[in-house]
């Protein structure tokens, strides 16, 4: 046996593409120095290796290293699966994340990729055999720390809450700002935008028709934004406006996500502590009208369905008409029966492009039962986007104005109905005086057949009149169970004009576009060979 040795393939040396990750979770001065310092000395440290390329420095500030969501962290990794990178260098397991699961799933995903991750402080690469472990070990180790730093601070947030001391400063508040010495006091043009809001929020104008009016009235935000209906609802259930304070409204869930604290953590609620925009009877007032817009779409009764008749009468049925056309108004309920309304006959029964009409909820309505007059009723907006609904007098409406859109009910087209042809009925002139034989031959006997069934047509007669019938229903009351044909009859008048006829021929019946009935034939063995024979085909 011989064995021959296969030498390996020399791979040529190429330069590592190199880059560094950093990373400080605050934005001051000192972090950003530290961030500076980091990126030159790792750019230094690049460079004084001759085999490594130098491909990039990723710097994020003002991060928490628990967050998956940092702008060059996520670039890096973008490149990294690009191919543009083949190591990557950290200070620190803290400073890549403070999550042990980011850490281990993204070393794990570089190392599939052939990306190595070199962390410098704890000498450890994740390309060796070793390197998962510890990198395991040290994450965790980053994560507890991370969590204790946390629970020291949420544990130093509760005990000023429990003093009653605020953490973040109300000047940032639209409404208030703070003056030289950082005492928090009112801005009076933005706080005049704020009563305005309280006051049309008193007058039941919804949130979102008062943030279009503010946005039509250019009184925009202290950003310089238009105002949203969230944002105006938010602002009327602010209690900073009358003069108090909630603390922890919020608190960081187990992944450090901030939700809204609905009874989760405790609550401290503080009174007069800084100068109210609002009185607390205003701020209480629209309260309760907001409670009661909001019940009403959150809290709907079940609506029991009934049957309403559509000649029901109203208190004002027979009273409201339309200022487009002067057409009654007519009562409506919806399908499901939880809202009725008025609206326009004309709209109603005819179309859109007949008259524009109005569309009236009957909530707009109510009081207006004891009224005994006629009412033109005029829907319009006001300045503020609201639905608004004013009556007048019918006769004082008339003097004053026309109908834009006065209907007439269109008459209907009569359309003539078209004359069918008059048979005129004779009698046969070989019509014997007296009795008939059933077996009298004629001229056109066993000549006719049936385009149906393919039986002989045989000669009738009927009061004096002659014609030829299918021989289907000659003996039909002998044998009902066999079907009758549906060949109508053939007047004698029209096959007399036929001639004389050598071969049996196929009676073929039409009728015309307006009923007319014609009747034509066809030779009898042409018409069975056919595609248009109707019998002899199963």
């Amino acid at each position: 046996m011989k064995v021959n040795r296969i030498e390996r393939r020399r791979i040529e040396q190429t330069r590592k593409r190199v880059c560094a990750y950093v990373r400080v979770s605050t934005d001051s001065d000192e972090q950003e120095d530290s961030l500076v310092n980091q990126t030159s000395y790792f750019k230094r440290f690049i460079a004084r290796h001759p085999e490594w390329e130098f491909a990039g420095i990723y710097a994020d500030q003002g991060i928490t290293g628990y967050s998956e969501k940092r702008p060059e962290f996520q670039r890096m990794l973008s490149d990294a699966r690009e191919g543009k990178i083949d190591m990557i260098i950290v200070k620190s397991v803290s400073r890549f994340a403070r999550n042990t699961e980011t850490v281990l799933r993204v070393s794990r995903e570089m190392k599939g990729l052939g990306v190595a991750i070199f962390f410098q402080l704890q000498n450890i690469n994740t390309m060796t055999q070793a390197g998962e472990l510890m990198l395991t070990i040290l994450a965790a180790f980053a994560q507890a720390e991370s969590e204790s730093n946390s629970a020291n601070v949420r544990m130093t947030i509760q005990n000023k809450f429990k003093k009653g001391e605020p953490v973040w400063n109300l000047a940032g508040l639209y409404g208030y700002t703070e003056d030289r010495d950082g005492e928090v006091i009112i801005d009076e043009d933005e706080a005049k935008v704020i009563r305005l809001m309280y006051n049309l929020a008193e007058e039941g104008i919804w949130a979102s028709k008062i943030a279009g009016y503010l946005n039509e009235q250019r009184l925009l935000t202290r950003k310089g934004c238009n105002w949203s209906g969230g944002q105006v609802r938010k602002t009327l259930r602010h209690e900073a406006y009358k003069g108090d304070r909630i603390l922890q409204k919020t608190f960081k869930d187990a992944r450090r996500k901030t939700r809204k604290n609905t009874g989760e953590k405790d609550q401290w609620y503080l009174t007069d502590t800084h100068p109210a925009i609002v009185s607390r009877e205003q701020w209480d007032a629209v309260q309760k009208v907001l409670d009661e817009r909001s019940q009403a779409y959150t809290q709907k009764k079940p609506v029991e369905k009934k049957k309403h008749h559509p000649h029901s009468r109203y208190p004002l049925s027979g009273k409201l008409y339309c200022p487009y056309c002067g057409c009654l108004l007519y009562h409506k309920w919806e399908t499901d029966q939880s809202f009725e309304y008025w609206m326009c006959s004309t709209r109603l029964k005819w179309s859109p492009e007949s008259c524009p009409g109005v569309y009236v909820p009957a909530k707009f309505l109510k009081g207006w039962e004891g009224i005994d007059e006629e009412l033109v009723v005029v829907q319009y907006k006001d300045e503020y986007g609201m639905d608004r609904v004013e009556a007048y007098p019918k006769v004082e409406w008339e003097q004053e104005h026309a109908y834009s859109n006065e209907f007439h009910r269109p008459k209907p087209e009569k359309k003539e109905k078209p004359k069918k042809r008059d048979v005129a009925k004779r009698k046969h002139p070989d019509t014997p005086e007296g009795r008939r034989y059933t077996r009298a031959t004629y001229p056109h006997s066993k000549k006719l057949y049936c385009p149906y069934c393919g039986r002989v047509m045989i000669h009738k007669w009927d009061g004096g009149v002659p014609y030829w019938q299918c021989g289907s229903q000659r003996n039909h009351y002998k044998h009902p169970e066999e079907p009758i044909c549906k060949m109508k009859y053939l007047p004698c008048e029209i096959s007399d004009t036929w001639g004389r006829l050598e071969k049996p021929v196929t009676v073929i019946p039409f009728t015309d576009d307006v009923g007319n009935r014609f009747f034509t034939y066809m030779d009898k063995e042409e018409y069975e060979a056919s595609e248009e024979c109707l019998y002899g085909k199963d």
